[in-house]
């Protein structure tokens, strides 16, 4: 293989895992509102959430913005940083937690740009 080729393929994978991890969901929650780039609320109703959230246990699944959320406790791995708040009218987004992933989504499409 020659030395260009090379280069080009190594661009290629790069420019690939770095899109790849800019549309993931990994969270982290901080104890301050001031650090978070999202304030998040917690519903009790599906019907009420802005975005169904399922928690996966594995970083590989919080792919894309999909309502898959990986938590981490580095900062340098987490995409967003969030705050829960303890009243809906406070919060930027209201999610509602899921145990099935396949319930995972943006149920209010107008703020998806939140995670982007």
């Amino acid at each position: 293989m020659s030395i260009q080729r090379y280069v080009k393929a190594s661009v290629i994978c790069v420019a690939g895992l770095i899109s790849s991890k800019a549309g993931a969901q990994i969270v982290m929650t901080t104890p301050y509102v001031k650090q978070a780039n999202v304030k998040v609320y917690v519903t009790e109703y599906k019907r009420d959430a802005d975005v169904v959230v399922f928690r996966t246990p594995f970083m590989d699944n919080a792919y894309g913005n999909k309502g898959i959320w990986y938590y981490t406790r580095n900062v340098g791995e987490a995409n967003k940083k969030i705050y829960y708040m303890k009243h809906k009218e406070e919060a930027d987004l209201k999610v509602y937690f899921t145990h099935n992933a396949k319930e995972a989504g943006w149920q209010n499409k107008k703020k998806v740009y939140l995670f982007r």
